[in-house]
């Protein structure tokens, strides 16, 4: 798993090499020495499983040969057949041993793992010394004194190991600017790390007055929209949250996102550039309003036009009165008359140490050089035209079926396990075990037979021979138990490794955007829950309804063996009829069961792939007071979910919808059919996804759908439902609804029950009380001649019948559970696959091929998916053979879009009238 979550954890780095084969073989041959380890484990289980089903066998071939030739006892039915129901008693838990033990092994390893987890080291609170923030004259707000950091030693902690910071001291008053300067490696980040106590103390002391804000050297983005990765779970306030935009230069950059500060970003910043990143990392930073800012190189990632704004309107502007530690490497910042306080590093120890000003310069600085205004107007991006605008939204919820299982997922499941002659080859060998188990059986039941017409005792060689015909029966069938484990243990992994082969090549051959829309903890999961189920568990659920099924075969066929006769088939005919309506229910009721588990299963798999759920609609108490309004949407855009791949949205839209409805007021809706009026209705409830926009709702809602709603119980408690009986209002509602004279024609008024009633069935009593009259019926009125151990075999045989039926059904449960993992490894097996991929189209140099490369791009537009606005649009320009050529441009203009067109990794959309 590590090596899957490495390669797909840099998909971006894989393609634009082009290492998709290479990678392949790598993560195929590691998953082939991993098969190894589990044919080893299986075979192994096959083995247990041939030692465990022998055993009873090897118990009742022993004990009836003692029993009969040393201590010259007679075996009779009663005596064979009690004592076979109790070996047969003693498999099952003897069968379930090994799995007990393994669960046992596993849980033994996991509260290893968790006791080891939650013994590592965690965060010295030691590290640093926490007070309020002191807002008098003069005070301070960050002191170390004599410290002396390192990072934790591997062994015992006793002594540091690694990068160390060595006498290290200041004293930071508050709103001071404190720039933070050296070389790479001097230890600015460890710094930054030691003031938030994520470093170990060794020596010293470091005590920090207030609320801190960290920014890091790497921008941490969250899946989540721009607002959301802003506020970050604080509250919304419009003046600062605009504040904190225009500072961070984010209000220019927010009018090119499809749907502004509600456009979702993906995994990792996906679809945001380096710059663009950072600022709004930055602007996280700045949001959560502490008194304390430790910003590691937030300007590196962004021009110098831009630095120079974000320097004077947020550095010096927003947070002129915060405490801040700024690392940079801009000489002009450092030398900066607005900076408070300089500390240079070199080899983790103090190069420079030094206040340079106080606090009250900066309140008045704006910029470096110039006015911001001016700078940033130099390089303001053209705002994206209407007509581009999208729904912003770039993770879409993850694809789920409905309904049963495919039948073409059964069909390629049976192709991937080797086909039918495969299963036939299983078919087979399943029958050879039966039918030697169910002959031992009858041999038995002859022996006991014929004990009963002859005289007490036996000659030792006829027992001999019939102990000897009875082993071997007995060893054939234990035989075929030990080749059916290994014909379905070699199926099992030949099953794993095409599927996994197959969504391995699914996915390294998938488009880029399909991997911006798919967060990588959906693919991980794929690997680590579906593959796993698939290799361990679901070919050895797939073949077991044959051993189930085999076995209950095995007691009709007994049944019917006996009763051939016109009589007896008269007999059986009574015998089955009463079988026939708890048999005639039980596949519907199977169908319907196993409908529910397949339903949960795959609501399992979904809910354990990250989600982000907001809300659609604000919610709020009704307010009486006068002029107040009831509903408000304000900018609204609604959408209901793509039920494809999650890579764009489809169906019906609400666009620019805008009201404000007061308290009591009686609004109509109307349009023709497909205008929209029900999707208004479930915008309102929070049905429908909201794309843009606002809506309000206060007070209580209830909502009348166009299909009306009826529950299975009496009117009353429809009407009711749930709610206190209030005779007034309820005789007013009747009233009103016109209901009175429909009540006094039903039977029993408002008490009459809507719907069918149930009918509780038992069908295992029907089952066995059939089962018994039967039997006795037969023999008893001299119907059939049934020998005592015939009698005896059918009654053992009938005490595990309902067992083995139970057993079906929770088996067929648990494998239609179980492919669903399998429906899911081939959906990521079949997605879209890039262009060009086909290897028939890859030539060899022939001997005139182009000497010099040229590239030539023209009028070239691209977008992330179909259908959103465009972030390159009609790109000309040509590159001759031996230039080199730089692409720059301000940050968010497009420079990485280009990266992915050059590799040919984007999607180039082009126009009808370009």
């Amino acid at each position: 798993m590590q090596t899957v979550k490495e390669l797909f954890g840099v998909i971006q780095i894989v393609k634009f090499n082009a290492w998709e084969d290479r990678f392949k073989s790598k993560l195929l041959a590691e998953r082939a020495q991993e098969l190894q380890k589990l044919a080893e484990y299986s075979y192994a289980g096959a083995v247990s499983t041939f030692v465990l089903w022998s055993s009873p066998l090897v118990v009742s071939t022993v004990s009836f040969a003692v029993y009969a030739l040393v201590l010259k006892q007679t075996l009779t039915a009663a005596k064979v057949f009690t004592a076979m129901a109790l070996f047969n008693a003693l498999r099952d838990p003897l069968r379930d041993l090994p799995a007990t033990i393994q669960l046992l092994i596993q849980s033994r390893v996991s509260i290893a793992r968790l006791d080891q987890f939650l013994k590592s080291p965690e965060v010295d609170t030691s590290n640093v010394v926490r007070r309020d923030h002191d807002t008098s004259l003069g005070s301070f707000a960050v002191e170390v004194t004599a410290g002396r950091f390192a990072w934790s030693s591997a062994s015992s902690g006793l002594e540091s190991a690694g990068f160390t910071l060595k006498d290290i001291q200041f004293r930071v008053n508050s709103g001071d600017l404190v720039v933070i300067y050296g070389g790479v490696g001097a230890g600015k980040s460890s710094l930054c790390s030691a003031l938030l106590g994520e470093m170990n103390k060794v020596h010293g002391t470091v005590e920090v007055r207030g609320r801190v804000a960290y920014y890091s050297q790497q921008p941490w983005i969250q899946n989540m929209s721009i607002r959301d990765n802003i506020l970050f779970g604080a509250a919304f306030d419009a003046k600062r949250y605009n504040a904190v935009l225009n500072a961070c230069c984010l209000c220019d950059d927010l009018e090119q996102f499809p749907a502004g500060d509600a456009t979702e970003i993906g995994e990792k910043g996906v679809n945001l550039s380096g710059g663009q990143k950072a600022r709004v990392s930055l602007a996280r930073a700045c949001y959560a309003d502490a008194d304390v800012y430790i910003l590691d190189s937030p300007l590196a990632a962004v021009d110098t036009v831009v630095q120079k704004v974000i320097f004077g309107k947020c550095i010096c502007g927003l947070l002129a009165d915060k405490t801040i530690f700024l690392v940079t490497h801009n000489p002009e910042i450092i030398a900066s008359s607005a900076v408070s306080y300089r500390i240079g590093l070199e080899n983790g120890e103090l190069k420079e140490n030094l206040r340079v000003g106080g606090a009250s310069k900066r309140r008045d600085m704006l910029t470096l050089a110039g006015s911001p205004n001016d700078a940033i107007d130099t390089a303001k991006p053209k705002p994206t035209s209407k007509t581009q605008q999208g729904d912003g939204v770039l993770i879409h919820k993850e694809h789920r079926e409905e309904g049963k299982v495919s039948r073409a997922v059964w069909w390629r499941y049976l192709n991937a396990i080797g086909g039918m002659r495969m299963m036939v080859v299983l078919l087979i060998s399943q029958l050879l075990w039966q039918g030697f188990q169910v002959a031992s059986d009858f041999w038995l039941s002859h022996w006991t037979g014929r004990n009963h017409t002859q005289s007490n005792g036996s000659e030792d060689a006829e027992l001999s021979y019939f102990i000897e015909i009875y082993a071997g029966l007995a060893a054939a069938g234990a035989t075929m138990v030990l080749a059916r484990g290994v014909i379905v243990t070699s199926m099992g992994l030949q099953a794993s490794r095409y599927l996994f082969a197959a969504m391995t090549e699914g996915l390294l051959r998938s488009p880029l955007r399909f991997f911006d829309a798919n967060p990588i903890g959906r693919i991980i999961n794929r690997f680590a829950g579906d593959i796993s189920i698939v290799t361990i568990s679901t070919f050895v659920l797939w073949s077991s309804p044959l051993v189930v099924s085999t076995v209950s075969f095995a007691v009709y066929a007994l049944v019917l063996k006996q009763t051939l006769t016109a009589a007896k088939v008269f007999t059986a005919m009574a015998l089955f009829n009463a079988l026939r309506d708890p048999l005639r229910d039980l596949p519907a009721t199977i169908q319907l069961l196993i409908q529910s588990r397949v339903s949960i299963a795959r609501l399992d798999q979904f809910l354990k792939s990250p989600e982000v759920d907001t809300s659609n609609v604000v919610r709020r108490d009704h307010d009486t007071s006068l002029g107040s309004f009831a509903v408000e949407v304000t900018a609204g855009r609604f959408a209901w979910s793509s039920a494809s791949s999650g890579l764009e949205s489809a169906g019906f839209t609400l666009k620019d919808i805008q009201f404000r409805v007061n308290s009591g007021d009686l609004v109509v809706i109307y349009g023709g059919v497909g205008a929209g009026k029900s999707s208004l209705c479930s915008a309102l409830l929070g049905e429908m996804n909201k794309v843009h926009g606002t809506v309000e709702v206060r007070g209580r809602v209830a909502y009348y759908s166009q299909q009306p709603w009826i529950q299975n119980m009496s009117i009353r408690d429809n009407i009711l439902f749930g709610a206190a009986f209030d005779a007034k209002r309820y005789n007013a509602v009747l009233n009103a609804c016109c209901l009175c004279d429909d009540l006094e024609q039903f039977p029993a008024g408002d008490a009459t029950e809507i719907g069918e009633k149930g009918v509780n069935l038992s069908g295992g009593q029907k089952a066995r009380g059939a089962l018994l009259v039967g039997v006795v019926t037969m023999t008893s009125m001299g119907w059939v001649a049934v020998s005592p151990g015939l009698v005896a075999l059918v009654f053992t045989y009938a005490l595990n019948s309902n067992e083995s039926l139970l057993a079906l059904m929770k088996i067929c449960f648990r494998t239609e559970n179980s492919v669903v993992s399998v429906e899911r490894v081939l959906e990521y097996s079949s997605l879209e696959r890039e262009e060009h991929q086909d290897a028939s189209e890859v030539r060899e140099p022939y001997d005139s091929w182009v000497r010099r490369g040229e590239i030539r791009f023209q009028n070239v537009s691209f977008s992330y998916k179909p259908n959103d606005p465009l972030v390159l649009e009609n790109v000309s320009f040509a590159i001759k053979s031996f230039e080199e050529i730089g692409i720059t441009g301000r940050t968010g203009a497009g420079e990485s879009r280009m990266d992915l067109v050059l590799h040919e990794r984007a999607c180039i959309w082009t126009h009808p009238h370009r």
